[in-house]
């Protein structure tokens, strides 16, 4: 305290000299416990008179002061503590359900909400147990521990599910404690609960949810705002091909294959956007970038999943804001069926286009393999190359036949060729010769080791190698430029393996066609040849004109027939007073000098003679040219034969003039020789000479007597004679009578090689037939069906079987189909007579065993001949 000068000590504070202070005493309120409470100060304004009094007077003050501070504050904090009760008493009550039960467990209070969620009125339940609203869904035991926890003073707390009075079931989040009195005896049980039913209901809902999604085949899952996957199930993980530990931090958008499908899930996921696209996924891919080189989903295998994804926002804010629902549902079998179906609309277009490429046979086969290969190339998958060709067999290997596209100058040099067995064609080659016929799918030319040919600046990719067959024949190999890894599906391969077949079939097709019309081109050559043949005889058997008209004619009709290769030019030299005269000739266009004709010279001999040369324009035609060289041989020899009789009418005509007796004398004056050599011919069998040699001196005697014997039958016949009268003819043939149907007749003779029936081309010729010889049974054929269709047939068909041992039964059959009625004979080795039964069933009328005898083949001929005839009359 101070008594006076209080301002004047403490100047610095203002309100001490407002107030006029002079003295001042302070005094601290001071609690029992020591607590400074506040203080009570007294300030004069005059000076103390008794600081002493005063100081204890004050100090009283304070400490009464500090005592009703003490009271006024427990009052309050009583008052404040009260209020609290009553408001959080009215908040529970509020926003709770409360009870109270004895510690009999009656209920002794319940509030509004305990009321309207039990559906029981409070009436109703004062004083029963909470039996009344237990739906038994609980066991004893909980009930139990909520009694022991709550006589401990402890907090019991669980979910409870009651049952309301209308028999509905609800749910309860409870708590309940004991309270105690004065002496801690339990006096009741308080408890607090909070409806919960919505979020039971919630989380039943989601258990439901959870157990469907799981069961789901879709996968589903939970994206942030930054792309990772926050929830999942189980048919996700299977999808991605990665366990569900592996699936922790997954990168949404690393699951897709291709980057443009993870550049749309990106723009959809930051615009919070819904996106619902088809796309491509690699199972175990796990993040980054997949390069697939692989196009359609058919090369796949289980490695790669097609899967329609829809990825929808959440939206509503909340937690769940930025988030995104996605659901992938596996498309592949159906990609698959939709590709198959693609692919087979698309090869059946290919193959009617093919179909009608191939079917162009005016153009030729490479022309039509390379619009092929070119149609082949327009498929997907083989655009982006554009290259392809065909290889063809030549030799022991393959020729690069077709190419379609762009290649390099190596490729083409180092290709051309390829042996089987070599690179990818020549294996495909060699695999389809022994049966396999199955595509061969390259993957990179650059990892194949069967792509054994590299060329400079050569770029990866891929191949389809198809081999070309029919009927199980290799035709060729068809190959094809695709990008690395082409579709390696199946019906992909089997699309190919048709259109190998396809082409395999116009190869054969085609060649069958070639040697069909070759064949049927021969055939008419042939029956053209023989029509031609019969006019020509027909216009040198016109006596009345005069030979070289004759021979002009026949050389005209020859050189001028169209289709026959003879050209347009001919001539017909005969030798004349020691030199070469021109008799006949044809003069036509100019050939072109690269046509690969030539001339031909054909020498008309008779009997040794040199009668003169035919001379013709022929093509080089390697088929046909030997065909047309036969006809040619025997023109020369009919022209040969007409050219001397014409000498020897002739000269019998000189002769005839002078006297037709020294005529007859000279004829029989030839005959005789003539006979002689018949004799000689016969003698000489007996000769110790060799076999050979023997046989060919007997068969030139026979040959040489026969045809001037025919001349000088000839000569007779020019002087009025009959020769048949005139001359004796041998023993071992028929009378007169029977052998007459012989003149005149026209008879066609197949033999193997020249000279094998010569004996029964004589003996005919000396009986007056006029007989052609072929040396070709086909030839024959269409000889004997010319002059039948021209109707002029031939009188009887000689056919030797050693000849035709194979064409014997079928070429009496053939002719016997169109219609053919003259009669064939067949001379057949006496050794062998097993097979006559087969040759009358195939249509011969005659077979003639020991035919080589003299006399027996012709005897034979005059009988069938008389048989036939007499047929015609009845």
């Amino acid at each position: 305290f101070f008594a006076r000068g209080v301002a004047e000590r403490f100047p610095a504070d203002t309100a001490l000299a407002e107030m006029g202070a002079v003295s001042y005493i302070g005094v601290p309120m001071v609690s029992v416990s020591g607590e400074v409470l506040g203080l009570v100060a007294v300030v004069g304004t005059t000076p103390l008179k008794d600081p002493e009094s005063a100081l204890l007077l004050v100090r009283l003050l304070a400490a009464r002061a500090g005592t009703e501070l003490l009271r006024s504050r427990a009052a309050c904090r009583q008052a404040e503590s009260r209020l609290r009760e009553k408001a959080l008493e009215d908040l529970l009550d509020a926003i709770s359900i409360m009870s109270t039960t004895d510690t009999s467990g009656r209920i002794t209070h319940v509030n509004e909400n305990f009321c309207k969620i039990s559906g029981y009125s409070r009436e109703e339940m004062l004083g029963q147990d909470h039996r009344i609203v237990n739906s038994g869904h609980h066991p004893k035991s909980l009930w139990t521990d909520l009694y022991r926890k709550a006589a401990r003073g402890e907090v019991w707390r669980a979910e409870v599910c009651n049952r309301h009075k209308n028999g509905s079931l609800y749910w309860m989040q409870a708590a309940s404690t004991g309270v105690f009195d004065e002496a801690g005896k339990l006096r009741e049980i308080v408890s607090i609960r909070f409806d919960v039913t919505a979020i039971k209901s919630a989380e039943l809902r989601n258990r439901s949810l959870a157990a469907a999604v799981e069961a789901a085949h879709d996968g589903m899952c939970v994206v942030d705002c930054d792309g990772e996957v926050i929830l999942y199930n189980d048919a996700f993980c299977e999808q991605v091909g990665l366990t569900v530990a592996d699936c922790v931090g997954l990168q949404f958008v690393d699951v897709f294959t291709w980057s443009e499908d993870k550049e749309a899930v990106l723009e959809a996921l930051s615009a919070g956007e819904e996106l619902t696209r088809r796309v491509r996924i690699r199972r175990g891919s796990g993040g980054g970038d997949v390069n697939l080189l692989a196009a359609t989903p058919e090369a796949e295998g289980e490695d790669w999943l097609w899967v329609d994804v829809r990825l929808t926002p959440i939206v509503g804010g909340g937690a769940d804001e930025g988030l995104c629902v996605c659901v992938q549902r596996d498309v592949s079998e159906q990609v698959r069926e939709e590709e198959r179906l693609r692919l087979e609309a698309e090869g059946r277009r290919a193959q009617l286009d093919i179909g009608v490429i191939l079917g162009e046979i005016f153009l030729p086969m490479e022309d039509r393999l390379e619009g092929v290969v070119r149609r082949l190339l327009a498929l997907e998958g083989l655009e982006a190359h554009a290259r392809g060709g065909v290889f063809l067999p030549e030799g022991d290997g393959l020729r690069l036949a077709v190419k379609a596209g762009e290649f390099s100058a190596e490729f083409l040099e180092g290709d051309k060729h390829v042996k089987k067995g070599a690179c990818l064609c020549g294996r495909a080659q060699e695999l389809a010769e022994e049966g396999e016929f199955g595509v061969t799918v390259s993957d990179d030319c650059f990892c194949d080791p069967q792509h054994e040919h590299r060329y400079e600046g050569m770029t990866a990719h891929g191949h389809y190698i198809v081999p070309i067959h029919f009927g199980g024949s290799c035709e060729g190999v068809l190959f094809l430029y695709t990008e690395p890894y082409p579709n390696r599906g199946a019906a992909r391969q089997e699309f190919f393996e048709r259109i190998g077949e396809q082409i395999g079939s116009a190869i054969v097709s085609d060649r069958l066609r070639e040697q069909a019309e070759q064949e049927e081109f021969e055939q008419q050559l042939s029956e053209d040849l023989a029509a031609l043949r019969l006019a020509c005889q027909s216009i040198l058997s016109m006596g009345e004109i005069p030979f070289e008209e004759r021979a002009h004619e026949i050389l005209d009709y020859v050189c001028t027939s169209e289709g026959l290769g003879f050209g347009n030019t001919g001539s017909l030299f005969v030798v004349e007073d020691g030199g070469m005269r021109v008799m006949a000739w044809i003069e036509g266009e100019e050939a072109a000098a690269d046509d690969g004709a030539g001339e031909t010279v054909l020498p008309l001999e008779y009997q040794g003679k040199h009668m003169g040369e035919l001379v013709l324009r022929m093509e080089a035609s390697d088929e046909y040219r030997q065909v047309r060289y036969e006809f040619l041989n025997g023109l020369a020899e009919l022209l040969a034969t007409a050219m001397q009789t014409e000498q020897l009418r002739e000269k019998a005509e000189r002769l005839q003039q002078d006297q037709a007796g020294t005529l007859l004398a000279m004829g029989r004056e030839m005959r005789t020789p003539m006979t002689s050599i018949v004799a000689a011919a016969d003698m000489l069998g007996e000769d110790e000479i060799g076999m050979d040699d023997r046989e060919e001196l007997t068969a030139m005697v026979r040959r040489n007597a026969g045809h001037l014997m025919s001349v000088v039958d000839n000569i007779l016949e020019l002087a009025g004679l009959s020769s048949a009268s005139a001359i004796d003819r041998p023993s071992t043939e028929s009378d007169a009578e029977e052998m007459g149907v012989l003149r005149g007749a026209r008879v066609l003779l197949l033999e193997e090689r020249e000279g094998v029936a010569a004996l029964v081309v004589r003996e005919l010729r000396e009986h007056g037939a006029m007989v052609e010889v072929s040396r070709r049974a086909e030839i024959g054929m269409s000889m004997a069906l010319g002059a039948w269709r021209a109707e002029r047939p031939h009188s009887l068909v000689v056919m030797t079987a050693r000849a035709a041992k194979t064409d014997v039964d079928v070429v009496p059959r053939l002719l016997r189909e169109a219609g053919y009625s003259s009669p064939i004979m067949v001379l057949c080795d006496g050794s062998e007579p097993e097979g006559a039964e087969a040759m009358l069933v195939a249509g011969c009328d005659r077979v003639v065993l020991e035919w080589t005898q003299q006399g027996v083949a012709v005897a034979e001929a005059a009988a069938l001949l008389g048989e036939a005839k007499g047929q015609r009359a009845a």
